[in-house]
């Protein structure tokens, strides 16, 4: 009689884990007769390679059952199979299987398994990735369009993209976007999106319309260009832009949100230099000292402190109905000639050390918003946050 040869496919699970989790997903046998017993091997049901004998399934087993087991490419074989739990195995065991002769005899041979394939175990939270993209606007500057982020005419090669690409020549302008994208990261590779993706999108997309109004309309105010930018960015990287920011100087700049080209935030950055004592005169001055150490010195000591207002300005037939220059009037009448070269405990009302707030950073940030927003309010616009920076490591944004 002709021998009868079937491949079958085995998955295994136990009581405590399933079979991806043992690291075991599938396995083949060649089989030359009906029954199939594969045996989770362990202390219990250890076996040489030379083979034993068994009167049946144990405890732990699985038993596979073919059926009409014919070798041709077009039969499909079917397999029924019956789990005998054994609550004492451990699901990390390797999988030993037992081949039943026509004649009885038992074998014992071991499958080849395919090496493992760690499972990821990424949590697919939203995430946020902010690329800044530095550029210069040169005099003459002409964009070479699909050469991007290539080599043009007018702007060469990219060689320093960290300083700036285009490179600075002669008297230009050194800007930067930074481009905030919002989505999951994919978990085999860990990307949300290529970050050369972004570069090119920004110097494709972005930068065009703004050489093209530095040499056209140069007085232009920059919150009029945001839409155009958010919107040709957001055609380049479809689905995942969340905000734009231009940084047209250290200090100043403009941001808009994808999803809402109705307004741009403006921030612009000023000092004032001032002293002050942390003490609180409900607390003893032993408690003052424990709680504010060297900053409780009845002398006090000074800091240049930085203020940034975020002011939200609606856009009017396209244009910003609130600019930097009355950003800078408004902060300069509430804050600076307020607290710039004074001793915030014995100058001034809001600092004063009967009745005023003991000046921490926080405290300070808080003041600052709230002789802002009312000006802001009537000329217009909306102060989202005031944040001060005591120094280069310590500030606080209000409100938060």
């Amino acid at each position: 009689m002709p021998q009868r040869l079937a491949v079958l496919t085995i998955s295994t699970t136990s009581p405590r884990n399933s079979a991806r989790s043992c690291g075991v997903p599938s396995m083949r046998f060649m089989v030359k007769s009906r029954t199939c017993i594969g045996v989770p091997s362990s202390p219990r049901s250890a076996r040489s390679d030379t083979g034993t004998t068994s009167p049946g399934p144990l405890p732990g087993m699985l038993s596979m059952t073919a059926h009409a087991i014919i070798p041709t490419p077009t039969t499909a074989t079917q397999i029924t199979p019956t789990i005998h739990p054994d609550p004492h195995l451990h699901a990390q065991q390797p999988i030993v299987g037992l081949l039943r002769s026509g004649s009885g005899a038992v074998q014992s041979v071991r499958p080849r398994r395919p090496a493992p394939r760690p499972e990821p175990t990424y949590d697919h939270a939203m995430l946020r990735l902010s690329r800044t993209v530095r550029f210069s606007v040169n005099p003459g500057a002409s964009t070479p369009g699909a050469a991007i982020p290539g080599a043009g005419a007018s702007h060469g090669p990219v060689r320093n993209g960290y300083a700036a690409w285009p490179a600075m020549r002669g008297l230009g302008r050194h800007y930067e976007l930074d481009v905030v994208c919002r989505g999951e990261a994919d978990p085999q590779t860990g990307y949300f999106v290529n970050i050369k993706e972004i570069d090119q999108a920004a110097r494709r997309a972005a930068l065009p319309l703004i050489e093209r109004a530095c040499a056209e309309s140069p007085a232009t105010e920059p919150g009029a260009l945001m839409p155009g930018i958010v919107r040709a960015l957001g055609s380049e990287l479809v689905g995942r832009l969340e905000r734009v920011r231009w940084r047209l100087s250290p200090t100043y700049s403009v941001e808009m949100e994808s999803d809402d080209m109705t307004s741009v935030t403006l921030r612009q950055r000023f000092e004032f230099a001032a002293a002050h004592r942390l003490h609180v005169p409900a607390m003893s001055d032993e408690e003052n000292r424990a709680c504010f150490g060297k900053c409780n010195n009845p002398s006090g000591h000074g800091h240049n402190y930085r203020v940034e207002p975020a002011v939200r300005v609606p856009l009017r037939d396209g244009a910003p109905a609130f600019g930097l220059d009355d950003l800078e009037r408004l902060t300069d009448e509430a804050i600076i000639e307020r607290f710039d070269h004074t001793h915030l405990n014995t100058d001034t009302r809001e600092f004063a050390v009967d009745g005023g707030l003991n000046p921490s950073v926080e405290h300070i940030a808080k003041v600052c918003f709230d002789l802002l927003a009312p000006r802001v309010k009537e000329a217009g616009a909306e102060l989202a946050s005031v944040t001060v920076w005591e120094t280069e490591k310590t500030s606080c944004t209000y409100p938060g």
